[in-house]
């Protein structure tokens, strides 16, 4: 028979380990990264806002030295990158990101 002392030691060591590891579960949780929407989502939605500001007003536009051209800047184009913008900027355009939350 077991005596009370190593009872009261097993249930101390139980107690110990399973807070350490729910600790450790909640915090792998809680950094990992952000999922592309959350992080890249306000940004559109403020790209989109920027652009229909310089299209409704172009004088401000111009005074604050924005330009907007037919095409994009020259350059190399990032394909994987140029998709994931283009999928965020229809999202925060057309407001279907926030269909879920509403």
């Amino acid at each position: 028979m077991k005596s009370l002392r190593n009872q009261i030691a097993t249930l101390l060591i139980l107690s110990i380990l399973s807070v350490v590891g729910l600790a450790t579960l909640v915090a792998s949780q809680l950094l990992e990264r952000p999922l592309p929407e959350a992080a890249l989502m306000p940004v559109a939605r403020q790209i989109t806002l920027i652009t229909r500001l310089a299209q409704a007003r172009p004088g401000i536009a111009a005074e604050m030295g924005l330009e907007l051209g037919p095409a994009p800047a020259g350059g190399v184009p990032d394909l994987p990158g140029t998709q994931i913008w283009t999928q965020m900027l229809d999202a925060a355009d057309s407001g279907s990101f926030w269909a879920g939350w509403v």
